[in-house]
């Protein structure tokens, strides 16, 4: 992962709204409730930064519980799991998992196929139901744009030198000088 800029979250709405319509008509529009996990991301970290991932870095994004747009097969457990994990259950699965979780599928497929477009993550896990059983808290954990990653790698779009433009939040860091020392505590 490569840091480019620190910004103001503004941009980052703007950026979420610019590719993301919270009034899109198709089945489980999940852009309101990314929305608000961006809000309380922003509320809990403060800090965000723009940056650019490689394939590596996107496949080990942690992804939160998620129960495949009201599928019969969970897709990630509470524990949570990596990108390549949840690419690679899709693939032991096959057949099965587009019959049993067709909304999930369908999503996976429509963007394996559209341009990159920005994804959303934090450097730990946000106070959301859907991240409270993660086993693993920190690192780059999934905000928004789970199917997005996933489509990406299935269709073997994510080789090569290929970059794609994610914002992350992360907790802000305040430093303290005390007798000349400097001191940086992260923010809880």
């Amino acid at each position: 992962m490569r840091f480019i800029a620190k910004i103001e979250f503004e941009d980052v709405l703007e950026a979420f709204y610019r590719e993301h319509s919270t009034e899109l008509a198709h089945d489980e529009n999940t852009n309101p409730e990314a929305e608000r996990a961006l809000n309380l991301a922003n509320a809990q970290m403060g800090e965000w930064r723009k940056a650019l991932l490689r394939r590596e870095d996107i496949l080990n994004v942690i992804l939160p519980w998620h129960i495949s747009c009201g599928g019969k097969t969970e897709l990630v457990p509470k524990s949570g799991m990596a990108v390549g994990q949840a690419v690679a259950k899709i693939a032991r699965l096959g057949e099965a998992f587009a019959r049993h979780n067709p909304v999930c599928f369908q999503k996976i497929q429509r963007m394996g196929r559209l341009p990159f477009t920005p994804l959303f993550l934090s450097t730990k896990a946000i106070g959301k139901d859907d991240y409270w059983g993660l086993e693993k808290k920190e690192g780059l954990v999934h905000i928004d744009g789970l199917h997005r990653m996933i489509a990406w790698e299935l269709s073997g779009r994510l080789s090569g030198e290929v970059e794609v433009e994610a914002y992350v939040a992360k907790p802000v860091a305040v430093e303290h000088k005390i007798n000349d020392v400097r001191l940086t505590k992260t923010r809880q």
